[in-house]
């Protein structure tokens, strides 16, 4: 188990953290961060690339993304699992510091998820939100949920690979979940309001 430490509380004006992982075949990961990652006002990046050699396990759930207001975040993910790898990664992200106010006042956030099998792209996802321009409460885009929460498990199952509890669990009857399931993988989502 590894935990990532920042000296700043989350991403600053102009920061740019590019995070590479590459397991070897058999070797086993869990990586995980301190507290949630506030996203500043101004332009930062983030990139993801994972490696996973063949039967090899990584687990990344990383606590909660919060779009501060005026944040224009770039995020990236690419994942490329080889045979016999096991995957269990999970997004978690909010509309913002919703206690003070902020709800759906940041100015973007630019996502991008490809999850690769050898040569094959198996799993893509892509989003741009720019409250500014959408509206975003919309039935149609994220309503009136203000806290979100992907997991993707591929390769095998075991305990150890169950998602987290999804986020505001602790009120009941305020969320929403949906469950996309393969032979190959199971994709979980979940939506909550504040």
């Amino acid at each position: 188990m590894v935990y990532l430490k920042t000296p700043s509380s989350g991403l600053l004006h102009g920061d740019e953290h590019q995070i590479d992982v590459c397991l070897m075949a058999g070797a086993q990961l869990e990586l995980r961060t301190q507290a949630c990652t506030l996203v500043y006002p101004g332009r930062s990046r983030q990139s993801l690339v994972v490696k996973l050699g063949k039967a090899s396990t990584f687990k990344f759930q990383p606590h909660s993304l919060i779009l501060a207001s005026a944040a224009e975040l770039r995020q990236r993910v690419d994942i490329h699992l080889s045979e016999g790898a096991s995957l269990n990664y999970q997004e978690d992200w909010c509309a913002g510091r919703i206690g003070m106010g902020e709800c759906w006042q940041f100015k973007s956030f630019d996502y991008g998820l490809n999850i690769w099998q050898d040569d094959d792209l198996i799993y893509r996802e892509r989003w741009i939100l720019t409250p500014s321009t959408q509206e975003l409460t919309s039935a149609f885009i994220c309503s009136s949920y203000t806290h979100f929460r992907t997991s993707f498990v591929f390769g095998k199952r075991d305990q150890s690979m169950a998602p987290e509890q999804p986020p505001n669990s602790a009120a009941p009857g305020r969320q929403k979940r949906w469950i996309m399931e393969t032979a190959q993988a199971k994709v979980e989502r979940f939506a909550s309001q504040s």
